[in-house]
């Protein structure tokens, strides 16, 4: 479920890199999908307020996503409040790809 979870937030972000702060965002939207989109929104209003979305050039989603990069400390401790088997399923994945056990993905930090 959390694997099928990053996947689907790399789609989203159009990405091709999975960096290691989409485990996070994943798994906080499997259980506490309300949190994560509070994080996204004040993520989206300051971007907004400091006036990049017209002056970047860079669509909605791209712009979310630097928005979110930059919230990946604030994401990480709301994953704190996870129930452990999340936390725990979350930390074998980072793991498993530390090991190379996983060809498919590689954390970029």
């Amino acid at each position: 479920r959390l694997l099928q979870a990053v996947f689907f937030e790399a789609q989203v972000s159009q990405g091709r890199v999975i960096e290691d702060r989409l485990l996070d965002e994943a798994a906080l939207g499997l259980e506490r999908p309300e949190a994560l989109k509070a994080i996204r929104e004040r993520a989206r209003a300051r971007r907004r307020l400091d006036g990049n979305l017209r002056s970047s050039g860079l669509d909605e989603t791209a712009l979310l996503g630097r928005a979110m990069a930059e919230c990946a400390a604030e994401v990480r401790s709301a994953c704190d409040s996870l129930p452990g088997a999340l936390r725990d399923a979350l930390a074998e994945l980072r793991s498993r790809v530390a090991r190379d056990e996983l060809p498919l993905l590689s954390l970029l930090q």
